[in-house]
């Protein structure tokens, strides 16, 4: 569980739980960043999250968005949990060099 308080980034966890699993989630696991529900489905149908393990489970999707709004990237794993904190801070690095270096925000094209 790395803390990303540091950085200059807002994680949010979102879930197809309704509201009252996931306050039991986030006390159990002590989160210290906001975990809204998704109960309707909306939010996974907007980002084209579908689901994971050969359709048995909810996929787990992390993405990249910018301070321009712009979604950077994509990590799709369900159960390599530990992947998407390392995809996190490599992003992070990545965005500091780009900062450093004065680059700009770039557009990327992504289908799926």
């Amino acid at each position: 569980k790395p803390n990303f308080k540091d950085a200059k980034i807002e994680v949010i966890g979102i879930s197809a739980d309704p509201v009252e699993e996931q306050k039991k989630f986030v006390e159990k696991h002590k989160l210290t960043y906001p975990v809204l529900s998704d109960a309707s489905g909306e939010g996974r149908k907007a980002y084209h999250v579908g689901k994971g393990l050969l359709g048995m489970t909810d996929a787990r999707v992390t993405f990249f968005i910018d301070k321009t709004g712009v979604v950077r990237d994509v990590l799709d794993t369900t159960i390599n949990f530990g992947a998407h904190s390392k995809f996190v801070a490599k992003w992070l690095e990545t965005i500091a060099a780009e900062e450093k270096k004065g680059v700009q925000a770039r557009v990327w094209d992504i289908e799926k």
